[in-house]
């Protein structure tokens, strides 16, 4: 069945392209935003936040020049609140002050970890999830064990999800950093807007999250960092000396000129969509993972890493002729290392507290719309050469606020089609 319907698709595909295609040009006239960015490279706006925000270029003399990243939340660098914790576990105080705007005092804070460890549904039902695959898919051992309400969420997550629940005071520090460091980030992202999406039609929080997952698990998005670990699986086997920085440079040329890896020319873990000459999230866990890799024994691969990070920027910036090469972004150091101590297909997911926040927001009322409502608009455009264009057109003038005939025989109906 798979393979008719494969052959059915593949065999229609050249129709399918042409009845879907429209003019390029038409999305510039009508101003639709697609992609990242508009035609002057501003980033598409969708919404406003006081959560976080993220600083990529200062204006420096009345002119705009890129600059070190900078994350901020609730006006708190995110420098500034990794000093103040120090060795301290800080994902709940963190969490707190994302979600209620303010530093919680002690007595507010235990107050939220009480409810927290009386709640730890989501990471329960992702790593009893994880376990079942496992178990079932892959032949390993069935095991599970309750959270322990006294014990902080990184430190849960690790005793739930290994089989004698033993974990280092480190890998706990440095699982907390990392769940820290992808708590929020502007609320611009793809998942993160899908959650305005879904709570503007009035749906509940289990939903959203669930399409917001669906988001996520996308390459361009949250399942980069699974290409990242096959392409780092990849190139373990095809660099013999992980110290040798040319034989490294030379097999990322590879990568990146579509010779090697899965042939597209990307390198995961480099460059931003924001970021411009570093990200803060990639220093700030860059090194803790360094003391982890010690812990560990991973000192070659994590060399291997370091060379990686040397000399992919000079290459991927003359391939692509960049105005300046691209920084790591935090899924360099933060997915194989940290995974080592959780697990790949649950790192990503259980990083992403973010959610919520966007949640929240839209939850807000305004004087303009006192229920939450995302309206996105649609205009409909129709090619009068394809057969049933005289039906169509007969169609379009029944519905059509306008519509007019181009040149080149394109008959575009502008139609306010709105989507609660």
């Amino acid at each position: 069945m798979v393979g008719t319907l494969g052959t059915y698709a593949q065999n229609h595909v050249d129709l399918l392209k042409k009845s879907d295609y429209i003019n390029p040009e038409l999305y510039e006239e009508y101003g639709v935003k697609v992609g990242l960015r508009d035609a002057g490279g501003k980033g598409v706006l969708t919404g406003l936040t006081n959560i976080s925000q993220i600083v990529a270029s200062k204006f420096i003399d009345g002119k705009k020049k890129p600059c070190d990243g900078e994350l901020w939340y609730r006006s708190h660098e995110i420098n500034d609140l990794f000093n103040e914790l120090g060795d301290e576990l800080g994902f709940e105080k963190i969490a707190y002050l994302l979600i209620m705007g303010v530093m919680p005092t002690d007595d507010e804070l235990a107050e939220f970890k009480t409810v927290l460890g009386e709640a730890r549904t989501f990471p329960l039902f992702a790593a009893y999830a994880y376990h079942s695959y496992n178990h079932y898919k892959k032949g390993g051992s069935m095991y599970i064990h309750m959270p322990d309400p006294k014990l902080s969420a990184a430190e849960n997550l690790l005793s739930i999800l290994r089989p004698d629940r033993q974990y280092t005071p480190l890998e706990a520090k440095v699982l907390d950093t990392a769940l820290i460091l992808h708590m929020e980030h502007g609320g611009g992202n793809n998942s993160s807007f899908t959650t305005r999406v879904v709570t503007s039609s009035g749906s509940d929080t289990y939903s959203t999250m669930t399409a917001a997952m669906a988001s996520l698990k996308g390459f361009r998005h949250g399942g980069a960092n699974l290409k990242f670990i096959s392409m780092m699986g990849d190139i373990c086997e095809h660099v013999n000396d992980w110290y040798d920085r040319d034989e490294v440079a030379a097999y990322v040329e590879k990568i990146v000129n579509k010779e090697a890896f899965d042939r597209t020319g990307l390198i995961y873990g480099m460059g931003h969509a924001v970021y411009t000459l570093s990200d803060p999230r990639e220093r700030i866990l860059k090194e803790y993972v360094k003391l982890l890799v010690r812990e560990k024994g991973m000192e070659d691969y994590f060399a291997l890493h370091e060379n990686i990070e040397a000399v992919a920027p000079a290459i991927i910036a003359k391939a692509r002729n960049m105005p300046r090469p691209p920084a790591p972004n935090v899924d360099f150091y933060s997915v194989r290392f940290i995974t080592c101590s959780t697990c790949a297909k649950l790192f990503v997911p259980l990083t992403r507290a973010s959610w919520l926040n966007p949640t929240n927001e839209r939850l807000q009322p305004t004087k303009s719309r006192p229920v939450s409502d995302c309206r996105r608009a649609r205009i409909f455009v129709q090619n009068v050469a394809r057969p049933d264009t005289v039906h169509a057109r007969r169609n379009c003038r029944d519905v059509c606020r306008q519509n007019f005939y181009r040149p080149e025989g394109e008959l575009v109906c502008r139609v306010a089609q709105l989507y609660a």
